[in-house]
């Protein structure tokens, strides 16, 4: 094996500096070089222009504008602008289109059916949006029209949340109400158009939570659905992909295990100082806290989180029945920022402490949790397909290295 020592390392790559970090690349393809670099940690595989996580400022980015400052916009045109950066005739036609596709159709109807309850919902959601493939020549009136193929996928995922949590509900499923705003119409689905007001004001914080939620960057389901595309596989199996790997624990399936925290504190009356303690104690993981990315940039908490915080403990944020919910997240926030432990570990909280909630308060089940996330992060993985695709980028093949 070559050394670094006898390795001209100005041979093989150049290299390039923002100031404070460095970039190698390959000038050209060495097939006697391998880089050990698990998790990829310190491996870009592509380069996008769709979303960016300010390694300075530690704030997130949607195609060069502040996350934060869309979140005061509809979802779906967020959602556009990520995935195509078009005009606003297109935009018109690309909300039109998910319109048009906000439907239950007989085929959907059938297999969501056939797929017991006891089938974990993010596993029913990726069968569901493989299916996709197998009725889009039914009703796209142009499958190679990248626009209504993102259009029916985004609609496909959010009837298919709202009609699974109707089956778990056991409520009925009634005529979707177009003329809704789009975070409106999920909730009106869910909850089979019962109590307009109130739907009306958990679909401002819906679709807030969407947009915060719609794109992540390399993240692990991100590059799932990225080696997809590069298989040239199909859009709806290279989201399906990501989905199942936003469905580990730690994940977007943490979401879930953050849920089951709460009701373990709250069922079991536990006092918050105390649980913090003997998960220090013991050096078991605090659900909730730590995010890779923003924990690497000192005192800075995610974005997101920092939004939906300030949600949470507005005035106008007045819920009784996630009341208890709230008091405990305060007192964990409260614990947590104070304790030398998690300060020296820069062990900030993530979007789960906060967006699984939001969920509870609309009416979801734990196990869906993670579902409820990909209302927003479709947005991601249809954009990294179309992008890695139309990038023209090599089929993804890693070396592997012989274990000692």
């Amino acid at each position: 094996m070559t050394t670094t020592n006898s390795l001209d390392l100005n041979s093989v790559f150049n290299a390039k500096t923002d100031g404070k970090f460095v970039y190698l690349e390959f000038k050209k393809p060495n097939p006697n070089i391998s880089i050990y670099d698990p998790g990829l940690y310190h491996t870009a595989t592509c380069k996008s222009a769709l979303c960016r996580i300010d390694k300075e400022d530690g704030k997130l980015y949607y195609r060069g504008v502040s996350a934060e400052e869309k979140i005061s916009e509809d979802f779906l045109d967020v959602a556009f602008e990520i995935i195509f950066n078009q005009g606003e005739e297109e935009k018109k036609r690309f909300k039109k289109m998910v319109q048009s596709h906000f439907q239950l159709y007989d085929e959907q109807k059938a297999l969501l059916d056939a797929l017991p309850l006891s089938t974990h919902p993010m596993d029913v959601l990726g069968i569901a949006t493989t299916a996709l493939g197998g009725i889009e020549k039914k009703y796209l009136n142009n499958p190679d029209d990248l626009i209504e193929k993102a259009a029916f996928m985004i609609a496909a995922v959010a009837i298919t949340v709202s009609y699974r949590f109707t089956k778990f509900k056991k409520t009925p499923w009634i005529s979707p109400q177009l003329t809704l705003p789009y975070s409106e119409q999920i909730l009106f689905q869910m909850h089979s158009g019962i109590n307009p007001a109130r739907i009306q004001k958990l679909g401002k914080i819906l679709n807030m939570i969407m947009i915060l939620h719609a794109e992540h960057g390399q993240n692990c389901s991100a590059t799932t659905v990225r080696c997809i595309a590069s298989a040239k596989g199909s859009i709806y199996s290279g989201a399906a992909g990501g989905m199942a790997a936003f469905n580990g624990t730690i994940h977007g399936g943490a979401s879930q295990l953050v849920s089951a925290m709460y009701d373990e504190l709250l069922e079991g009356h536990l006092d918050v100082d105390s649980y913090v303690s003997k998960k220090v104690e013991k050096k078991e993981l605090l659900m909730g806290f730590g995010q890779r990315t923003y924990n690497r940039i000192l005192g800075c908490w995610d974005p997101r989180v920092e939004k939906m915080y300030q949600t949470l403990i507005s005035p106008d944020f007045d819920f009784p029945e996630i009341a208890e919910y709230k008091r405990v997240a305060i007192q964990l926030i409260e614990r947590v920022t104070k304790d030398p432990f998690f300060i020296a570990r820069n062990l900030t909280p993530n979007p789960d402490l906060f967006n699984c909630i939001f969920y509870k308060l609309f009416g979801a089940p734990r196990e869906m949790n993670t579902t409820m996330l990909a209302l927003g992060r479709i947005t991601g993985w249809v954009a990294n397909f179309i992008e890695h695709t139309l990038d023209r980028i090599p089929l993804t093949r890693p070396v592997d290295l012989e274990k000692s």
